[in-house]
């Protein structure tokens, strides 16, 4: 009878080591599944990736008010869902000083800064992720009209301490400055072989494109 009973009593913890053995497997499996799900996990896009938009819906660009700075508004470029308005992306620009931009071959032209001082200049960013591609190295008047006419920019540059017409090439390098002093927050525009400007005084000047 002691013998039964003793090999019952060994039967029985055999069982339960085996089943303690069965867990502890599974347990080990488990964890390796998650270190492989972990290992192959992709990383969070960064800003500069928008996020894709429903089926049917397209992408917009669209200038946000982010704050403002002695009264004037700062921007941030965004591209954002048709209909709904979703927000999908935003630039990673310091500052965006107006709300005008330009659309040049799928590539969005807008006047911003990234540094501190906040000098403005032109920058080129992708059309589709917002990512910078371009920045210019000339300093602009931050509130500038931007004019495109014959793959060529016009915007407000400092020269000689005075407000001037300044001519850019599509690689954001200044070719040319007219040399009439104009007001700042002229508006620019372009008629056949002609640009019209403000001029310091207040009159309207015209300027020869080439």
């Amino acid at each position: 009878m002691a013998e039964r009973e003793k090999a019952l009593a060994d039967r029985e913890e055999k069982i339960r080591e085996e089943r303690q053995q069965v867990a502890e497997d599974k347990k080990k499996v488990i964890e390796e599944e998650g270190t492989a799900v972990a290992a192959v996990t992709p990383e969070k896009p960064s800003a500069t990736v928008p996020a894709a938009a429903k089926p049917g819906f397209a992408i917009l660009t669209f200038m946000l008010v982010k704050e403002k700075k002695n009264g004037l508004p700062l921007y941030s470029l965004t591209l954002i869902e048709e209909e709904t308005g979703t927000l999908l992306a935003t630039a990673d620009i310091r500052t965006i000083f107006q709300n005008k931009y330009l659309v040049i071959i799928g590539d969005i032209l807008v006047v911003g800064s990234n540094a501190a001082a906040e000098t403005a200049y032109f920058l080129f960013l992708d059309g589709k992720t917002l990512a910078p591609k371009n920045e210019g190295k000339v300093p602009l008047f931050p509130n500038t009209s931007i004019a495109l006419s014959r793959n060529l920019l016009f915007a407000v540059t400092r020269q000689d301490n005075q407000w001037k017409l300044g001519k850019f090439s599509l690689d954001l390098n200044l070719i040319s400055v007219f040399e009439a002093p104009v007001e700042p927050y002229t508006s620019i525009l372009v008629s056949n072989n002609l640009i019209y400007v403000q001029a310091e005084n207040g009159a309207v000047v015209s300027f020869a494109l080439d």
